[in-house]
């Protein structure tokens, strides 16, 4: 409606990709696979994620350990807080395994702005893993990788894609070696909703955004920027908001989070079920952008170009909630 002659999105392409789904689903339902026994297990992951927080020799905490990392000081220092873990839930048919879902919290890239279209390292070690397991339906999905990148691992040399690969494959391997299994005898469903409150710093509140796409001749980003948080404001103002998801399956609590989650969050979750084993996805809702802790706030963490949430409040949102769908019945 401001007449930028930049795409920001492809509305066509967005509902092919929706009709697609759904004609999937409904393929799908015409052949159903029967599925008796529930399997978990998990395994650390050598030398794939660290934190995007890094504290330098001089003591100084920096958050700028990204996805390729070319400062040595960064890239050197202390993994920082990770979840080491990969967690597989699988579904098995007796003693046939059908399909099984991966979940790893690291930021699945090695690199972007070089306009590759890509499942990059994370793509391939599940490629890898569906090649070793033919019978059964491989699925990866990123855990909450907010704050954790491969930055420690990979200075942007084009060799680390498959070595970062194949160190997941490794502990996808090893949690299906971990595997214990269950009869499946109950599934449960439980969501809760929430909202956060916008971030109104600089350029982020709703007037600075509306001037920007008035203008037009702001850089493409931030026109991008500037257009992300108004179609999220306008979603609100329509009295949507943001749904968190568990799918419980008695002994596996199945959750997905909104958007850039920093790790604490899917540490916090598994804290608070320690009776269940907890697997968290996040990228569910990204409309918020990143949503970090008021410690990660408290030291520098604020990045301008993705937060549309405000990042002081999101902690009082998120956390909450998720003690709320992990809450025992």
């Amino acid at each position: 409606e401001y007449g930028i002659k930049h795409k920001l999105c492809d509305p066509s392409y967005d509902d092919q990709c929706v009709q697609r789904a759904a004609e999937a689903v409904r393929q799908a339902v015409r052949t159903p696979k029967r599925v008796t026994h529930l399997g978990f297990g998990q395994a650390r992951v050598d030398r794939v994620a660290s934190n995007r927080r890094a504290v330098l020799p001089d003591g100084t905490v920096s958050f700028g350990r990204n996805s390729t990392t070319h400062n040595p000081a960064i890239r050197d220092a202390p993994e920082g807080l990770v979840d080491p873990y990969l967690k597989t839930l699988s579904f098995w048919d007796g003693n046939q395994p059908v399909a099984a879902l991966s979940c790893y919290a690291v930021h699945p890239q090695t690199h972007f702005g070089k306009g590759d279209v890509t499942t990059d390292f994370t793509g391939l070690a599940l490629k890898m893993r569906q090649q070793e397991t033919p019978d059964v339906f491989q699925i990866y999905a990123t855990g909450c990788g907010g704050d954790t990148t491969v930055g420690k691992y990979n200075d942007g040399d084009s060799k680390s894609i498959p070595l970062l690969a194949d160190r997941l494959r490794v502990g996808m391997a090893a949690a299906w070696k971990d595997t214990q299994k269950q009869s499946l005898t109950s599934l449960g469903w439980r969501s809760v909703l929430l909202n956060f409150k916008m971030n109104e710093k600089d350029d982020l509140s709703e007037a600075a955004a509306k001037r920007t796409l008035s203008e037009k001749s702001q850089k493409y980003n931030e026109c991008f920027r500037a257009a992300c948080g108004l179609s999220w404001r306008r979603w609100v103002a329509d009295g949507h908001s943001i749904e968190i998801p568990m799918a419980d399956f008695g002994a596996v609590k199945l959750v997905l989070a909104p958007a850039e989650t920093f790790v604490q969050y899917q540490l916090w979750a598994q804290e608070l079920r320690p009776d269940s084993f907890v697997m968290v996805m996040a990228y569910g809702e990204c409309s918020p952008g990143y949503l970090p802790t008021k410690i990660a706030v408290a030291e520098g963490w604020y990045d301008y170009y993705w937060e549309w949430a405000d990042p002081e409040s999101a902690e009082d949102a998120l956390l909450p909630a998720l003690a709320d769908v992990l809450r025992k019945s």
